[in-house]
């Protein structure tokens, strides 16, 4: 058994109102940021990946947000770490705006 632990910085960048302007239903989004990741050994990573958010309702308080963040770990090439460093993590969230 091993455990995994992350702490990530992103910021996002909203680019789907001028792919599709009429779409308000629709935002897409791309990330990138830093973080620590603990997964056999610590290490810090470098994030780029994106999403989207699709609006359930027409106030626009509650959507689903599927997403995908490539991770690249910075130290990767040492020869001491047991595993790969560099790996995905795929999400499906729920949002609820108050």
């Amino acid at each position: 058994d091993l455990t995994y632990v992350a702490i990530d910085t992103n910021l996002k960048y909203y680019f789907g109102e001028y792919i599709f302007p009429r779409a308000d239903w629709l935002d897409f989004y791309a990330a990138g940021g830093v973080g620590l990741f603990v997964f056999d050994d610590a290490n810090m990573s470098f994030n780029l990946g994106g999403g989207a958010m699709f609006w359930i309702n027409r106030r626009r308080t509650i959507a689903i947000k599927p997403q995908v963040m490539a991770k690249f770990g910075l130290n990767s090439s040492k020869e001491s770490y047991k595993y790969p460093n560099n790996h995905y993590q795929h999400s499906i969230m729920a949002v609820f705006v108050l």
